[in-house]
């Protein structure tokens, strides 16, 4: 028994389940197969139902395209689910791209915990699916079962989760042929134990890396070159002198570059700005150095002050 046995004896979405099928089964065999096929289970839910509500879809449309349209963002309706859709999006693009680096467990579970909650919240929307039952982790096995997986190249990818699409487009009109196709989706709330620090973390390691940056894994460890993490900062205003920086990006020579603090992904940014402007100020001094850029985000929204003299503003990342 898995997770997406949800769908798996549902006439049409054979193709659709394949994909999340292999994404649950390699997730912690092979990570980056597995975020590949969330990619592609992603791309084939998303085309379906721009199917069923009759939008057209650009020949040279990419999944970006799909995602951020104004249509389906209304469609989904849910800014929180349209931060998992994006995840499952973007680590998949990383498992299939060698240069942007590799994909470990944590980031593969948790884009097929996504992936989860995205294909099932769109199956009770279209009826399909009577109840959604949690996520169960102790479902995934530790080792896949052997056999053959032959991704296809990426030119190709777009044909086959089409056809994929066309087939769940196809087996959701049989399954609800007087249910008209619904204007929102009720997301539903997402069950697991990742913590809601890791959460954010993975959110925030994701658009680091999109950046071109390697995300340190030892906590309270400068590396020159690299975005380390938990970094101690002296001259704090605070009884013990003593303050932990989220992230401090240095450049090759081991200078502070920016600093990042993370926020709750439920609280608004602008919170983190005090607390990253005083770590600034603390790692100028004690570097002897420029002031660092300071950068505070919770996972979503990104805001930057590169001096104090412009205002601060929303970025899309941390280059």
């Amino acid at each position: 028994m898995r997770n997406f046995d949800i769908i798996k004896d549902i006439d049409g979405l054979q193709v659709l389940h394949e994909y999340c099928a292999d994404a649950e089964e390699f997730q912690k065999a092979k990570p980056k197969i597995s975020a590949q096929n969330a990619r592609l289970a992603l791309e084939s839910i998303v085309k379906t139902i721009y199917h069923l509500k009759e939008w057209e879809i650009g020949e040279h449309a990419h999944l970006l395209d799909l995602t951020s349209d104004e249509r389906f963002r209304a469609f989904i309706d849910n800014a929180d689910m349209m931060k998992r859709i994006h995840y499952v999006r973007k680590i998949g693009n990383i498992a299939s791209h060698a240069e942007l680096g590799t994909v470990g467990r944590k980031e593969s579970f948790f884009a097929v915990l996504n992936l989860y909650y995205i294909i099932g919240s769109v199956m009770l929307a279209w009826k399909i699916i009577d109840t959604l039952p949690d996520f169960n982790e102790s479902l995934i096995p530790n080792s896949a079962t052997p056999h053959t997986v032959l991704l296809p190249p990426a030119q190709a990818s777009d044909k086959l989760t089409s056809s994929a699409a066309d087939k769940t487009t196809e087996a959701v009109s049989q399954a609800s042929p007087t249910t008209e196709a619904p204007e929102t989706v009720d997301a539903q709330p997402i069950v697991n134990d990742i913590s809601e620090s890791e959460t954010r973390r993975l959110y925030i390691d994701l658009l680091l890396r999109e950046a071109g940056w390697t995300v340190g894994e030892k906590e309270g460890e400068p590396l020159a070159g690299q975005a380390s993490i938990e970094i101690e900062v002296h001259g704090m205003p605070s009884e013990s002198g003593v303050g932990y920086a989220d992230y401090v990006l240095y450049d090759n020579n081991g200078t502070p570059l920016a600093v990042v603090e993370a926020k709750r992904t439920s609280v608004n940014a602008e919170k983190g700005r005090h607390q990253a402007e005083l770590y600034a100020d603390c790692l100028q001094k004690q570097y002897a150095c420029e002031r660092p850029v300071i950068y505070f985000t919770n996972g979503f929204d990104t805001t930057i002050i590169d001096d104090t003299k412009n205002p601060p503003r929303k970025v899309m990342g941390f280059h």
